[in-house]
């Protein structure tokens, strides 16, 4: 359902900016979804799990106030709305 999929990506947010758990908390833990219902789902052709994992700390660095990589900017992610 479409607004309940918004309401959990906004509370996912308010977390995150409340620091309540990091990108890397909610990365590896859609992950370990993907990989428990994936096959039997067969969903994914690729899942590219280093890059998302590395993504996600890059943003929590960004988040931190502590680094700014090369395209990740203050913002942007893949829980940005």
């Amino acid at each position: 359902d479409f607004k309940q999929s918004l309401q959990q990506r906004l509370l996912l947010l308010a977390g995150l900016d409340a620091r309540e758990f990091s990108s890397e908390e909610i990365t590896r833990d859609y992950l370990a979804r993907i990989s428990t219902h994936d096959p039997q789902l067969n969903t994914f052709i690729t899942v590219t799990a280093e890059q998302a994992l590395d993504q996600a700390l890059q943003q929590d660095l960004v988040a931190a106030g502590g680094w700014v990589g090369a395209g990740v900017e203050q913002g942007e992610g893949p829980l940005s709305v």
